[in-house]
């Protein structure tokens, strides 16, 4: 053995950890023994507690090592996913409406909160439920239950008739003898359509309807509802509220240089118009208000939904909500109002020239508020700036360079960019004037804003993602360069369009609702998720052959990736081994100062998508193998230390079937190295992977996950020199010859051999609510000897951080009882 017989050639006694590891790692028919233990030795908890195995699974940050092809698809790259599917339970009505909780915290969970035509459902990042459970407590009875959750309304005989058949009991006895009782989220609210959905900063879910507006604070709910007195006329008209119409101001010179610029769409799909677009705004004079329905009232608390939804139900069709600071405003069609510090107060009753409003849109970083119109146009509150002054309207219409009379919804970004979806395509207003944009064929239904600034557009033929060149510091920097004379030009900004060909499993987007990075959607399919990748980081550590108890012998893995949008993803790691100080005698019986020898393996990761369920992963690494670091040869000067490089290529077949993903790797392809004496090298431990994982289980709260993975090592041996030949032929050689002795052999031969030293690993994960994970696994090792049962737990203790442990069962192995720990931090 090559390598072994350099080290005798240079010390009496060599360490005793160190020779046990190179025997140990590098044991393998026909006893040749492979350079560079660091690219054989497997990392990450979770994948170890699984008997080794993770080819196919490849879905964290480790899979820089098991995988690099992992890195096109999410968690590691910019993933679309069906979060909730209307097949799986084909009696859910339709979805109207999303409402999500603001991520406020470094352990914070996904939340989400989905209306649909007769129900509400809440999704906490675990699973998906249509009630709150309450648990009982001692002497506690059902009627009082209900009438504390539903806000203590006089009569719940039938509300309690109602959970009973829920929870699939027929009596108040039966309910007595249960620890606790599920009480159905629309139980005030049944046989109405939640049309819009606010989640505020208390975490207080407001709920709008057709019929009326209600809140829930995470244990009872509470009605909002006009006064009858209010509703018959019967009270007089108060005050109107001190708001003003002023007209916005004219184009500048150099906006009025610019009228005939002609806009590129992204595709042909997508166009625009070319006319003139941007004009003063409207000025609404007396004679073409359109008259509010009712006086400006306070809303009040009501028991009598019923019979004022009979009587006006226009006013109490809730259109949509949005938090302004800490006012919530609340769109019907039949008013606009205003809820601050418990009251309420109408806005715009007697300015607005129609009191039907669909839609609303603020942002955090401004205090105006945009309303749209129902077939009239946008409204712009300007609230009042200080004490003594008004509040201001402006009113933008078809002639002010709108697309459309007819408004879906509006979202107002932070630098007071304001875009409107119109049945037929979007208005965008860049603070100076109006961009049209025409979808040909195409419905639009909604728009959304995300947090990095994206315009998300929801169609029935797919999404469209826009970022505008403004909303980054290159494209503003562009922007200003730009001369007055500049003539036609193309907007700055990137268009994708996904659809069922590349990311959804359906076209007609209805709903939209972004949370933090991630974007929701309500399709035909049911909840889809675009969840926007986080760069991850990953640590593993493991103490090696514990029962040798030397603490300088050691393995640790880091590494990092980080999206790059539709590009892939890209990481990179260092792969670490310590073997402790080694001390050795020289031909003079001579005791020398110990050095420490070490590995280390650093390379960079690229993976990207070259189908939608297929993707392709390279590693380029870089190799430091310093196992003598101050020992020279007799005959030569030079330390013991190797450099080389290396390359991984490895397919992913991401759940082509069902459940059953397939990962395929060529792994550690690179040349031979040497430590002391060119003529003696030793090659890399090139290995052939196949994965295989199978989702035998998916569900809200459970997974459960087989895999397997089979791994054969081949180099072949030069019967002339000696020497191992290069990858690219020693690695088929190996499998046509894999008994290096250059005789005839049959068939069966040949495939008993290489079934003989193959690696097996199989595992098995299961996971509870995508919060805690249990799982086994088993290597065997038939040629090496080793047969060792692996276990482990994993916590997922947020939506960023996750810590796994694993241990091996081995009684008779020299690895028994070794510990591997892993975290993964996702920002």
């Amino acid at each position: 053995m090559k390598l072994l017989k350099q080290f005798k050639r240079s010390m009496y006694k060599s360490s005793y950890p160190l020779l046990v590891l190179i025997l140990f790692f590098h044991y393998a028919p026909p006893l040749y023994p492979q350079a560079i233990i660091t690219l054989v030795m497997p990392v990450g908890a979770r994948q170890l507690g699984m008997g080794e195995t993770a080819l196919a699974l490849a879905d964290d940050v480790f899979a820089t090592y098991w995988n690099p092809a992992g890195l096109a698809f999410g968690p590691l790259a910019d993933e679309w996913e069906l979060s909730f599917s209307r097949t799986s339970t084909p009696t859910l009505p339709n979805f109207t409406a999303l409402g999500s909780k603001e991520k406020t915290g470094f352990l914070s969970k996904t939340a989400l909160w989905s209306g649909t035509r007769d129900g509400l459902m809440h999704y906490d990042g675990k699973a998906w439920k249509t009630f709150h459970e309450h648990v009982f407590e001692q002497g506690e009875q059902l009627p009082k239950v209900i009438a504390d959750f539903v806000g203590n309304i006089e009569n719940t005989d039938s509300l309690t008739k109602i959970v009973l058949k829920f929870n699939g009991l027929k009596s108040l006895k039966e309910a007595e003898d249960q620890v606790s009782i599920k009480l159905p989220y629309n139980l005030l609210f049944l046989e109405k359509t939640v049309t819009t959905l606010l989640v505020d900063k208390a975490q207080r879910v407001w709920v709008g309807t057709n019929k009326g507006l209600y809140r829930f604070d995470g244990l009872r709910w509470k009605s909002f509802l006009l006064d009858s007195a209010f509703i018959v006329g019967a009270l007089p008209k108060t005050t109107p509220t001190a708001d003003s119409l002023t007209t916005p101001p004219a184009p500048t010179a150099d906006l009025q240089a610019n009228l005939k610029d002609s806009l590129t769409p992204p595709s042909d799909t997508l166009s625009h118009t070319q006319d003139s677009l941007p004009k003063q705004a409207s000025i609404v004079s007396d004679t073409n208000k359109i008259p509010p329905s009712a006086p400006n009232p306070s809303l009040t608390q009501s028991s009598t939904a019923t019979t004022l939804a009979l009587k006006q139900d226009s006013l109490w069709y809730i259109t949509d909500l949005v938090l302004r600071e800490s006012e919530i405003w609340i769109a019907t069609r039949s008013g606009l109002f205003r809820y601050r510090q418990n009251q309420f107060a109408r806005r715009g009753q007697d300015i607005l020239p129609t009191q039907n409003i669909s839609s609303l849109a603020t942002h955090p970083q401004s205090k105006d508020v945009f309303v749209a119109l129902q077939n009239i146009g946008i409204a712009h509150y300007v609230p009042a700036r200080g004490q003594g002054l008004s509040a201001k309207w402006r009113i933008y219409t078809k002639t002010d360079g709108l697309l459309d009379s007819s408004i879906n919804n509006l979202v107002l970004d932070s630098y007071g960019h304001v875009w409107v979806a119109h049945p037929g395509g979007v208005s965008h207003y860049t603070l100076n004037d109006w961009q049209r944009f025409n979808f040909n064929n195409q419905t639009v239904h909604s728009i959304e804003l995300s947090e990095e600034g994206d315009i998300w557009i929801g169609t029935n033929k797919g999404v469209w993602k826009h970022s505008p060149a403004y909303s980054n510091p290159k494209g503003r920097a562009q922007n200003k360069t730009l001369p007055d004379n500049s003539g036609s030009q193309t907007p700055k900004g990137a268009w994708v369009h996904y659809h069922s060909g590349n990311a959804l499993n359906n076209n007609n987007d209805l709903v939209i609702e972004s949370q933090g990075d991630d974007v929701w959607f309500v399709t035909d399919a049911g909840v889809e998720r675009y969840n926007a990748a986080r760069t991850q980081v990953g640590l593993f550590y493991e103490s090696l052959l514990p029962k040798l108890q030397l603490d300088d012998l050691f393995h640790a893995f880091t590494a990092i990736t980080t999206p790059l949008q539709d590009w892939g993803t890209v990481g990179g790691f260092v792969n670490f081994i310590s073997f402790g100080e080694i001390t050795y005698v020289d031909e003079n019986n001579e005791e020398k100062t110990p050095y420490p020898a070490r590995e280390i393996v650093a390379g960079l990761s690229y993976g990207t998508k070259i189908a939608r369920r297929t993707a392709l992963g390279v590693n380029l690494k870089l190799i430091y193998s310093a196992l003598a670091p101050d020992l020279s040869a007799a005959q030569d000067q030079e330390d013991a230390v190797a450099y080389s490089f290396a390359l991984d290529a490895g397919l992913l077949w991401k759940k082509i079937y069902k459940g059953l993903s397939i990962g395929l790797v060529l792994q550690n392809m690179g040349p031979a190295v040497f430590y002391v004496d060119r003529g003696q090298t030793d090659p890399l431990p090139f290995t052939w992977k196949l994965g295989f994982a199978y989702e035998l289980l998916s569900s809200a709260n459970h997974r459960l996950t087989a895999a397997a993975d089979f791994n054969r090592e081949t180099f072949y041996i030069d019967f002339d020199t000696g020497d191992p030949l290069p990858v690219y032929e020693g690695a088929w050689k190996g499998l046509i010859d894999p008994f290096n002795d250059n005789q005839d052999h049959g068939l069966n031969e040949i495939l008993s051999e290489n079934l003989g030293k193959t690696i097996y690993n199989l595992g098995m994960e299961y996971v509870y609510a995508n919060t805690f994970s249990l799982r086994t696994g088993g290597l065997i090792d038939s040629r090496g000897k080793r047969n060792e049962i692996d276990v482990g737990a994993g916590f997922l203790l947020s939506d960023v951080l996750q810590v796994d442990l694993g241990i091996i069962y081995d009684a008779q192995g020299i690895r028994g009882n070794q510990v591997r720990a892993s975290t993964i931090i996702k920002f």
